[in-house]
């Protein structure tokens, strides 16, 4: 190296360190050089230069939604270990993957780092890794970053936002397909956090059925219909969508009568043959209706699907008369959707592989809905 070059190299050193030392003294210290001065990280990337000045926060049960099972395992599952003890062995591998999962607080933090790992980062070619084991942030219900494992699946990234209200409110959609650990949630030291209160003060809803219900095969997480809906209606939801398996166990209508509800919907007809389907549908219902003798119960029926036209038909009619015999019946409560109108020959383009829908699917299913839902829940229509 030229004894030029040398002095250049030296002189950018010196340059650049008083930099670093002018901002931290007009702009209020260390905090902010952590804040503002660090590299743009890319979702997944690991945080190199990992802040100090950070503290855990504890997750207690009033920050997670969605989970039945968090309260009495301590993880995030969606069931609890008494229901999963009796289940089918692959319902119970189901069950460990917390769709429709969420951490949900308020904080005055200006960022966030969030530390945690998943078991199998490897992804089918119909998910993206986002979706499958990765992690939506969402602040004033607004979409802010997503993180993702690396290839040996960790996961790690710092999210950064303002602080314009005094608290904002985060929402951590979990992966709809693989399990999670969470290491740590981290924020600055000073930051207060608290449990979030932003959601109506009334039952969740609670969304059954197969891959599609659980949220396959969206891009992100928080991209389900039912999350999607949820946002839009300020509600809270369950998740019970089990992929590929679907077919109507009585043991889950069991769990579903214990719990409380604002809203049950039935969306199974993917995964069962038209004569299971059949079969299966009446005693999953009266199942419910046991406990629940008026809750509002949505059973939909088949969305569009061009190679699978017959037998959609069968389980839609199937569905239909099913919902129309227990009206005449007397249960004034229960109600069938048309899922064509949730998906249609002209919005097919709104199908990932021709079975499951992709994100703009799940919105065009969610849009479908959400007129209905808020008929069914007493809430005002849309503005």
């Amino acid at each position: 190296m030229s004894q030029r070059t040398k002095a250049l190299f030296v002189t950018s050193l010196i340059l650049n360190a008083l930099g670093v030392l002018y901002l931290f003294q007009v702009q209020g210290g260390r905090d902010y050089v952590v804040a503002k001065l660090r590299p743009p990280q890319h979702a997944g990337d690991p945080v190199d230069d990992k802040p100090t000045d950070l503290r855990s926060i504890r997750i207690t049960d009033d920050m997670v939604s969605g989970l039945p099972g968090y309260r009495s395992t301590g993880r995030f599952v969606r069931l609890p270990g008494d229901v999963v003890a009796n289940l089918r062995p692959r319902l119970q591998e189901i069950s460990q993957e917390p769709s429709g999962g969420r951490i949900r607080f308020e904080t005055d933090a200006s960022s966030i780092l969030l530390t945690a790992s998943s078991p199998n980062p490897a992804t089918p070619h119909h998910m993206t890794s986002i979706m499958k084991n990765g992690v939506d942030l969402y602040v004033n219900k607004l979409y802010w970053g997503s993180a993702w494992p690396d290839a040996s699946g960790v996961i790690q990234r710092q999210f950064e936002f303002e602080t314009g209200e005094l608290f904002n409110r985060i929402t951590l959609h979990l992966p709809l397909y693989e399990q999670i650990h969470i290491q740590s949630i981290k924020v600055p030291k000073e930051a207060n956090v608290r449990p979030a209160t932003d959601l109506a003060d009334r039952a969740p809803m609670v969304f059954y059925g197969s891959s599609i219900t659980q949220g396959g095969v969206a891009s992100n997480p928080g991209l389900s219909y039912a999350a999607i809906l949820s946002r839009a209606l300020n509600v809270d939801f369950v998740n019970l969508g089990f992929d590929g398996n679907g077919l109507g166990d009585l043991e889950i209508a069991e769990f579903i009568a214990t719990l409380d509800a604002s809203l049950i919907v039935l969306d199974f007809w993917a995964n069962p043959s038209p004569e299971v389907f059949e079969r299966t549908l009446p005693p999953f219902a009266e199942t419910i209706r046991r406990r629940h003798k008026t809750t509002p119960l949505l059973v939909i029926g088949p969305f569009y699907n061009v190679n699978r036209t017959q037998e959609h038909h069968q389980k839609r009619t199937i569905a239909q008369r099913f919902v129309e015999a227990q009206r005449q019946a007397g249960d004034e409560n229960i109600h069938f959707f048309d899922g064509r109108r949730m998906l249609s020959r002209d919005t097919a383009f709104g199908l990932a592989d021709g079975r499951h829908p992709n994100s703009l699917g799940f919105w065009f299913c969610a849009t479908a809905l959400e007129p209905t839902l808020r008929e069914l829940l007493g809430l005002p229509p849309a503005s």
